[in-house]
């Protein structure tokens, strides 16, 4: 029992690792290298021989294995107004067959609404692309934002330019988590955002960031007039008959049965989250504009079309949004840029790890046609860029190469929120058990610390990979995981007070583990709390009762 718990901390330690550095909702990186920008709307280029003969074959795809294995979502190709291909798998949270009008959450994908919505006060000339967004901010200045004279501009904040870190670094940002759709926390937001030291001067760097797209929907909300939703709405979706997007559910009739379910992957099974983890339906309309966006595949390539042909902005602002920029020749402004034989690609995807969801949409200008993929899996298992990719490659005429999972590791990676969220809780919540059982043979102390210990890395790593739970993360799990330890450490000590406090020290090695684990328990576990944000007030509460509890008075045996 000792080695297996010894082999299960450490794949515990690598897993958490390898899941906890990659952001909840980037733009991912597909297989065929770093992505070429270039200037928008060059001069037509041939057609691919298979799409100008019409002979794209789409079914080494729909006939490969993993395809029956790991895909529930829905695919859409066009050109033109002719589908060319489209398919779905699985089942809609009513449990009817996903279609291609399922709603889907779109993660990043999202930031290129927001940025086109922008853009299109731009062309109203309510905005300006070289304005400082202290301009337009209640509260701030036009010198906000800025590092050695270098300040934050409209554009430099849509191409990630401005310095603003990944996601939120304070506690008050952390609180004030929809700042879109709830007014008291708007004004906050915007303060705690004015008060940020910027990574770098803006516009020598580029950084991926989820708080400048907030920033950037904040900006449209305060140029225009309503909800986020309603002006997007207004400006965007009405125009173009579309009426299942948006970013406020509430909006959208039997929504909550027509979405697509977000879901963990354990085996080859799907396993909804809004289920058996209890997240609400709408959760990820509470991340923001970086994320917060809904759409079904019909809806989506409509869009992006008509984004791509003129329709939806000038020719001038469009061709500024799909400029290679210094410092990420790859990106534009909210916009994925690559250069395929000479024809323009403009791409996006996203993803909301660990709701089990990611997205990819690619349109080509000069052939008239859009790739859309949205998958109801979590990235791990399908990734819905490289799913793109090899319909990409089917209208080139390229080779087909399986996007899914083949071997053994790609399995185990493929299965990683599984073992994350299911397997490993549940050893821990074991090990619990048994302590509860056992006879105390440790030093009180650090007996009571490795209990609250194994319940606060739980917590830690779910907080870290679930932070949009909206509730569930930063209060339920708490109080049932953490709760549960500190019964535990209470009943037992309880149970048997003639312990001394710290135990033997006769030898280096027990001092090393008393003293070791004093300072583990009592200063490092509450210090990475206090960095993992929200978090650190369940680290401390719990480590804080802990010790409490253990260094109570023994009580003697007669």
């Amino acid at each position: 029992m000792l080695m297996l718990n010894k082999m299960l901390s450490t794949l515990f330690f690598l897993t958490a690792v390898a899941v906890a550095e990659p952001p909840a909702d980037d733009f991912l990186a597909d297989d065929t290298g770093a992505s070429e920008g270039g200037e928008a709307a060059p001069e037509a280029a041939a057609l691919p021989q298979p799409l100008a003969e019409g002979t794209v074959d789409f079914s080494p795809l729909t006939a490969d294995p993993g395809f029956e294995t790991w895909f529930d979502g829905v695919i859409r190709v066009e050109r033109g107004d002719e589908v060319l291909f489209a398919v779905a798998r699985g089942d809609d949270a009513s449990g009817e067959a996903l279609d291609q009008d399922s709603i889907f959450w779109l993660g990043s994908i999202s930031k290129t609404i927001c940025s086109t919505a922008v853009l299109h006060m731009v062309d109203e000339g309510l905005l300006g692309l070289d304005d400082p967004i202290g301009m337009h901010f209640p509260g701030w200045t036009p010198t906000d934002a800025s590092v050695d004279g270098e300040v934050c501009t409209v554009a430099r904040l849509l191409s990630h330019e401005c310095g603003f870190p990944r996601e939120p670094t304070t506690t008050d940002m952390l609180a004030l988590q929809d700042p879109l759709r709830r007014d008291e926390h708007r004004a906050p937001y915007l303060a705690a955002a004015r008060a940020l030291e910027l990574e770098f001067t803006p516009g020598s760097a580029s950084q991926y960031s989820n708080v400048g797209y907030q920033l950037a929907g904040l900006l449209v909300m305060a140029k225009g007039e309503g909800s986020y939703d309603e002006i997007l709405q207004r400006r965007l979706f009405a125009p173009l008959g579309l009426r299942d997007t948006g970013t406020e559910p509430s909006r959208v009739k039997d929504f909550d049965a027509r979405i697509a379910p977000m879901s963990l992957t354990v085996g080859s099974q799907s396993w909804s989250t809004t289920t058996w983890l209890g997240l609400p339906a709408d959760a990820p309309s509470r991340v923001g504009a970086a994320g917060n966006a809904f759409s079904t595949a019909t809806e989506l390539t409509r869009f992006f079309r008509a984004l791509a042909s003129g329709e939806v902005l000038s020719p001038e602002t469009f061709s500024e949004m799909t400029r290679s920029r210094d410092a990420d020749p790859g990106y534009g402004l909210g916009i994925v840029l690559r250069d395929r034989d000479g024809s323009p690609e403009y791409w996006h995807n996203g993803a909301l790890a660990p709701h089990g969801f990611n997205t990819h949409i690619s349109t080509f200008p000069t052939w008239d046609t859009t790739v859309t993929v949205l998958v109801a899996r979590d990235v791990m298992v399908t990734n819905a860029t490289r799913v793109g990719q090899r319909l990409i490659d089917a209208v080139m005429g390229k080779d087909y190469r399986t996007p899914f999972a083949d071997e053994a590791m790609d399995w185990l990676m493929a299965n990683l929120m599984g073992i994350i969220f299911l397997w490993i809780p549940a050893w821990m919540i074991v090990n619990m058990l048994l302590a509860c059982t056992r006879r105390i043979r440790k030093p009180r102390l650090p007996w009571a610390l490795r209990v609250v210990g194994a319940a606060s890395v739980l917590i830690l790593v779910r907080g870290l990979l679930g932070i949009h739970g909206d509730g569930i993360d930063q209060w339920v799990l708490p109080g049932v995981v953490g709760g549960a330890a500190l019964a535990i450490v209470w009943v037992r000590l309880g149970r048997d007070t003639t312990q001394p406090l710290l135990g033997e020290r006769d030898t280096l090695w027990r001092k090393f583990r008393v003293w070791g684990g004093l300072v583990y328990g009592v200063i490092a576990m509450p210090v990475i709390g206090f960095f993992a944000g929200a978090y650190g007030l369940h680290f401390c509460v719990m480590v804080a009762a802990a010790v409490w509890i253990a260094t109570r008075k023994p009580q003697v045996a007669a």
